[in-house]
């Protein structure tokens, strides 16, 4: 018999067993409040005395109102100044959010650190206020000349109920003239108005 041959007659060895699987205990997920936490201690101002009935756009009101529910799931306290009574009264960590319509002075007497502003078109370097940055500018879509984008909640039961609606029924029908909106439109829009 040749070298080896005998080997080859044996059993083969036997397959160790795979180790036993570590059984690790499964980890919680953190609770809301743990996420919640990122900015407890923080208030957010947002210094629009008109923000619940101006004329401006309504897409900057959709945008405030993304930064406080956006606020408040965090673990941050919003409010809403109104007022030079209602700055001076703010104290901490706050964060300033505004936009170029509001008085600059009521901007100002919020004593805070960090300062926005929310311009639902962008502002491009050479438009930029003396003493803020690009980037300082909050958008709900992202463009080429730095602002920072935030987007925005378009329609759920939360953007819906904070702040509630004055009026009920209240319809917005965008369109540019007129002459688009086809008969049958015409007619159900004079049903509802």
């Amino acid at each position: 018999a040749k070298e080896g041959d005998a080997f080859a007659r044996e059993p083969p060895a036997a397959v160790p067993a795979p180790p036993a699987p570590v059984v690790k205990p499964a980890v919680p997920p953190p609770s809301p409040e743990s996420k919640r936490s990122d900015f407890a201690g923080t208030t957010i101002a947002i210094v629009k005395p008109n923000l619940y009935d101006h004329g401006h756009t309504f897409g900057e009101f959709k945008i405030f109102s993304a930064i406080m529910w956006g606020a408040q799931e965090l673990g941050a306290k919003t409010v809403v100044v109104k007022n030079r009574a209602d700055a001076a009264s703010l104290t901490g960590n706050i964060i300033v959010v505004s936009d170029q319509y509001t008085d600059d002075a009521l901007k100002r007497a919020v004593s805070a650190k960090r300062r926005y502003n929310v311009d639902f078109w962008g502002t491009p370097q050479q438009q930029v206020a003396r003493g803020t940055k690009v980037n300082e500018y909050l958008v709900p879509y992202p463009y080429p000349c730095g602002n920072t984008m935030i987007g925005f909640r378009v329609e759920d039961k939360a953007y819906r109920a904070d702040p509630p609606p004055k009026k009920k029924g209240l319809v917005l029908i965008l369109g540019k003239e007129a002459k688009y909106f086809t008969p049958a439109v015409r007619r159900a829009l004079d049903a509802v108005s």
